[in-house]
C-alpha cells in the first residue's frame, strides 16, 4: 500500500504504509544468479539425459532376456504349440461334427 504525499517545490513521493526492515532490500537477480540458475538447468538436463540412457540399457537387457526365455519355451513346447495351432486354424471343423 503505497501514500502518496505532496511537498512544495518537490515532486510526489510515495511512502510505505507498512515499515520495511531495516537492512533487507529487494534486489532483481543478478548476473551469477542467472549463470547459476543456468547451470543447474545443464545440469539437470544431463542427469536426464544418463538416466534415459541407463532406461534404454536396461530395457533392451530385459526384452533380450525375455526374447531369449520365449525362445527356450518354444523350442520345448514345439509340439504343444503346432497341435495348439492346428486346432486354432480349424474351429469350425470341430463344432461341424457334433
Amino acid at each position: 500500500m503505497c501514500i502518496l504525499t505532496f511537498q512544495p517545490q518537490q515532486h510526489l513521493r510515495c511512502f510505505r504504509a507498512v515499515p520495511s526492515l531495516p537492512g533487507i532490500m529487494r534486489r532483481r537477480a543478478g548476473v551469477g544468479k542467472l549463470l547459476q540458475k543456468k547451470r543447474e538447468r545443464e545440469k539437470a538436463a544431463a542427469k536426464g539425459q544418463e538416466i534415459e540412457e541407463q532406461h534404454l540399457e536396461h530395457v533392451e537387457k530385459v526384452l533380450g532376456e525375455f526374447k531369449e526365455h520365449l525362445e527356450q519355451f518354444a523350442s520345448r513346447h514345439r509340439d504343444d504349440i503346432n497341435k495348439v495351432t492346428i486346432v486354432a486354424s480349424r474351429p469350425n471343423m470341430l463344432h461341424s461334427r457334433s
